[in-house]
């Protein structure tokens, strides 16, 4: 794939999210932080098990579209949903929600099954065969119908039960426009047992375990060992806020990634790529710094601007999210880098015991809500930040000097 044309998928992935958040922020305002804390508790649980459903075959899947392979596509995605659906009718019978079953089952399959299909698989599927505009059109026109029903729901005041099967039903559509593809793929359809399901996709799904222990864990742990769901809230809306700055560092890492492999390859040497890689970290860490700074001093002010009074008791939450900032910015230029040379195996070393930390942490932190929970992840992240731009650091002393010492030689 060109640069141009992996700017252009980046492109419409940036457009794409933000008109996610967005939606995402009117939702949160439009509703009670109770009713608020208990719908992303349900949004993130079912992540979270269609992450361990997918036991790295999104990854394993993408890998072989790619080289144009196949990867009984179809056969895989008929184990994914047997997996997700009976984790799912198993949270039906065992849990105690404060929304109905039928809301309960929407939620979980609009937000993991539905959006799995529709969001991973089927758009693997098009960037595969490099039809930017279907792309194009199926992300933008989802996010934006999403959106504009958002807003209705907050301008006359529609009830969360109700917005629950809006929001299914837009989901359902787009996704049964997915099915409807991947089921005429050929040789989609193959002997794929659960065992080798599990073979395949377990080399990737280390690097999933990782990112689930950082991503779920604030949210559920907040939701089984505090039991607050206003304290949930209060965790999701200033975790919103916060990624409303590091959301384009997350799209555009691909194309970081690409540019950065591509000098390697060129010179032989990681001398430029590792200082490139340092001298955008240090320019970003300049940029962020009055953008943390507001959000230090006038938090109070920003939650009640985005999400209103309702939301005053995220003010310390957000503080202390809000170094966060920080920590991604770094880890996704440092993560890209060493992705690009050829590196990568150091990023789960990096990971690995701070996410592992993260987990035990929050598990004291939760009872004592979501600032302290917030605080723990703020560290988690600045410590793995730490150790990447340490790497970074000293692998780029080391490879200054080899080169220097070539050219003595020659």
């Amino acid at each position: 794939m060109t640069n141009r044309l992996l700017v252009a998928y980046s492109l419409v992935g940036i457009i794409y999210n933000v008109f996610l958040m967005v939606s995402s922020i009117v939702f949160v305002r439009a509703f009670n932080p109770e009713a608020i804390g208990e719908y992303f508790y349900l949004v993130f649980l079912s992540s979270a098990i269609c992450n361990i459903a997918l036991f790295g075959n999104a990854t394993y899947i993408n890998k072989h579209l790619q080289l144009g392979t196949g990867a009984n596509l179809q056969s895989r995605l008929v184990v994914f949903s047997f997996l997700s659906i009976a984790i799912y009718l198993i949270i039906l019978t065992k849990s105690d929600q404060s929304f109905s079953g039928l809301y309960v089952f929407m939620i979980l399959f609009e937000a993991g099954l539905l959006k799995v299909v529709k969001d991973r698989i089927f758009t693997s599927y098009l960037r595969s065969l490099n039809r930017l505009s279907a792309y194009s059109f199926f992300l933008i026109g989802s996010s934006v119908l999403r959106l504009s029903v958002t807003f209705v729901i907050f301008k006359y005041e529609i009830k969360i039960e109700h917005a629950i099967i809006l929001y299914f039903i837009i989901t359902l559509f787009f996704s049964l426009i997915a099915f409807a593809a991947l089921i005429n793929l050929k040789e989609g359809f193959g002997d794929v047992s659960i065992s080798n399901y599990c073979r395949d996709g377990s080399p990737y799904f280390i690097a999933t375990v990782f990112t689930m222990l950082y991503d779920y864990v604030p949210v559920l742990f907040l939701k089984y060992f505090n039991g607050s769901s206003v304290e949930i809230a209060y965790y999701v809306s200033s975790y919103k806020i916060i990624s409303i700055f590091i959301l384009g560092l997350a799209i555009v890492s691909p194309v970081f990634l690409q540019y950065q492999r591509k000098i390697y390859l060129k010179e032989k040497h990681g001398k430029n790529v590792m200082s490139g890689a340092i001298f955008l970290i240090l320019a970003l860490s300049i940029l962020y710094l009055p953008i943390f700074l507001f959000l230090q001093f006038n938090s109070s002010f920003v939650i009640g601007l985005i999400f209103g009074s309702e939301y005053d008791g995220a003010e310390s939450t957000l503080r202390a999210i809000s170094y966060c900032i920080w920590g991604s910015s770094i880890n996704f230029i440092a993560f890209a880098t060493f992705q690009a040379l050829d590196l990568q195996k150091l990023v789960p070393k990096i990971v690995g015991p701070f996410a592992l930390a993260n987990l035990v942490a929050t598990y004291y932190a939760a009872p004592m809500g979501s600032s302290s929970v917030a605080v723990v992840f703020a560290v988690s992240i600045l410590g793995s930040a730490a150790i990447s731009f340490y790497i970074l650091l000293k692998r780029n002393i080391c490879e200054r000097r080899a080169f220097l010492d070539r050219g003595a030689i020659l």
